[in-house]
């Protein structure tokens, strides 16, 4: 019958339940066993702790700022490249129709797009006819 193989040390878990065996442990060596549940045994205290008169108490902030929204530095405005349009191209180019572009102020149609009432009426009309028209 052939010799029964062992595992090489190395490739058993460390600390594990094998190695501990009542040949290795030695009786002046007491296993310890922790447990959460137990409480350590209170030792001579070194030093005791101590009492101020004046209650801990901390400075209050001036505003909560939690950590996901930290204070922000103010940042300038986004600087395009080439320079600044003077006054008359800034009133040219408002005034330039392009095709999609809503129209310019001080016209009716810029009133008419931008007017809540109007639109609000249409909607409420449009919803209303079409259950009207069926009786």
């Amino acid at each position: 019958m052939p010799p029964p193989t062992s595992i090489p040390r190395f490739l058993l878990p460390q600390r594990s339940a094998l190695w501990r065996t009542r040949l290795s442990a030695s009786p002046s060596t007491p296993l310890t066993i922790r447990n959460a549940s137990r409480k350590a045994p209170n030792k001579a205290p070194n030093k005791a702790p101590k009492k101020s008169s004046k209650p801990l108490v901390l400075e209050k902030p001036s505003r909560f700022t939690p950590p996901s929204h930290p204070a922000r530095l103010l940042k300038e405005s986004p600087r395009y490249p080439g320079p600044q349009l003077s006054a008359e191209e800034a009133a040219v180019q408002k005034s330039k129709k392009y095709p999609n572009m809503m129209p310019p102020e001080g016209t009716f149609m810029h009133w008419f797009m931008n007017n809540k009432t109007i639109h609000m009426y249409i909607t409420l009309v449009r919803i209303d006819i079409p259950p009207i028209s069926y009786i």
